[in-house]
């Protein structure tokens, strides 16, 4: 079975490569800081870890678009493609 994209097509395709923020997200190291967030969860405590690329992405996507609340940010996570592109969910 095909995987179906979250947005109907590649995220990829809906970001134009010349978007200033998606440049941004595309310069950055993610598996180095997806690894810093990994040592945050070394313990079972946390019943289910949350995922560290969609943290750390979440993270940058409120940084360079000053989003002000976490509805604001719930919100894009759910209905942004640039979101979505930042918190690794590529096709």
């Amino acid at each position: 079975m095909d995987s179906v994209s979250l947005f109907y097509s590649p995220i990829d395709e809906l970001i134009p490569d010349w978007h200033p923020k998606k440049q941004i997200l595309d310069n950055i190291p993610w598996d180095e800081l997806v690894s810093i967030a990994k040592e945050a969860y070394t313990t079972d405590w946390w019943k289910d870890k949350p995922n560290p690329r969609v943290m750390v992405g979440l993270l940058v996507y409120a940084c360079i678009t000053h989003e002000r609340t976490y509805r604001e940010l719930e919100e894009d996570f759910s209905f942004n493609a640039l979101c979505a592109y930042a918190c690794g969910f590529l096709d």
